[in-house]
């Protein structure tokens, strides 16, 4: 999916990073009075973090702010395929000024995504400028201006 939308060659990972390396139960019993004291469960799956990496780099150093969203975009957009396989059912999209951080081939992508994948998607944005006309004809596009909503276009009509 990154590959998809950015279109560059760069391999994009992860890696699990679990908070117990050793023995988990031991662990958990050598916390105990701690995590008493503290009143929360100190280690487990839920203190458990996941580094995403591009080009071998670990992406939260390395990857610029849109480099980092288009890994979020990638990796929403790989679990809705992976939802819609074992569920037979596709999430709603929903993608609040996601365009303010792409240019307009990545914007464009990401609707074609949508579109030929079948999902439903909600999207505010500022500007509609750079999006193609072909994906604009196909969208039910509303104005907010000054507390009303008026729409602009709807699917199928020209």
């Amino acid at each position: 999916m990154y590959a998809f939308l950015t279109t560059k060659n760069e391999k994009m990972t992860m890696e699990y990073q679990p908070s117990v390396v050793h023995d988990f139960g031991q662990e958990l019993v050598a916390r105990y009075s701690s995590d008493q004291m503290s009143g929360t469960t100190n280690l487990g799956p839920h203190r458990d973090d996941v580094e995403w990496f591009l080009a071998g780099q670990a992406a939260r150093n390395y990857a610029s702010q849109g480099e980092q969203r288009m890994i979020i975009l990638s990796i929403s957009m790989a679990l809705c395929d992976y939802i819609a396989d074992i569920k037979d059912d596709r999430p709603i999209f929903l993608l609040d000024d996601v365009f303010s951080e792409l240019d307009a081939v990545r914007q464009n992508r990401l609707i074609q995504y949508l579109i030929d994948s079948g999902n439903q998607a909600i999207i505010t944005a500022t500007s509609l400028s750079e999006i193609d006309d072909v994906f604009i004809k196909q969208a039910n596009v509303f104005q907010v201006f000054k507390g009303s909503i008026r729409e602009e276009h709807q699917h199928g009509q020209h």
